[in-house]
């Protein structure tokens, strides 16, 4: 667990860490976590892991936090516990996006395509942004075309509401 995770965890921010691993505060969200958990661990072992699922968290005293559980390989505590899945909260509030490193493990996009990506979750439109990086319109076309691809969206839209949705910069938290 990382130092933001843990400071997440002592405020009562939406979850808790026990014997029964990760819970919500409500009921109805911990059987949903523990079903995505389940899936991520159960996940076989291929070099293309995708993620188990997304959930978002009630608060009571904060904005909702925004999770992505996904299934991971060849990380060990020790010799006896292997790693099998790893969720991230994203709080909303925070108003950051996803880093490139977020978007490459993720999605497997390229540096420019990243950037592409986040100036468009940032707002900026393609003609904008285009200018902005020092392309054509027709590269920024060809860019975004194979960013939706990776990201299994086929609109800006989509692309920007996927984007807003995962674990930002400013609270990315591990467990």
């Amino acid at each position: 667990m990382n130092r933001a995770a843990e400071r997440l965890l002592a405020e009562n921010g939406g979850l808790q860490a026990g014997r029964e691993g990760l819970l919500a505060e409500h009921a109805a969200d911990s059987a949903r976590l523990k079903q995505l958990v389940a899936e991520a661990t159960a996940a076989p072992g291929g070099a293309e892991l995708e993620p188990a699922g997304v959930l978002t968290v009630s608060r009571r005293n904060h904005s909702p936090l925004h999770l992505l559980v996904s299934p991971v390989r060849g990380f060990h505590l020790d010799a006896k516990r292997p790693i099998r899945a790893v969720v991230f909260a994203g709080d909303p509030s925070h108003g950051v996006g996803p880093t490139n490193d977020t978007l490459r493990v993720l999605f497997g996009l390229t540096p420019a395509e990243c950037r592409v990506a986040i100036l468009l979750a940032d707002g900026h439109s393609p003609a904008k942004i285009a200018e902005m990086v020092g392309v054509s319109r027709n590269t920024l076309k060809t860019q975004m075309s194979s960013i939706y691809g990776k990201t299994g969206t086929s609109r800006q839209a989509q692309l920007v509401r996927l984007l807003l949705q995962l674990p930002t910069t400013g609270r990315n938290v591990g467990t």
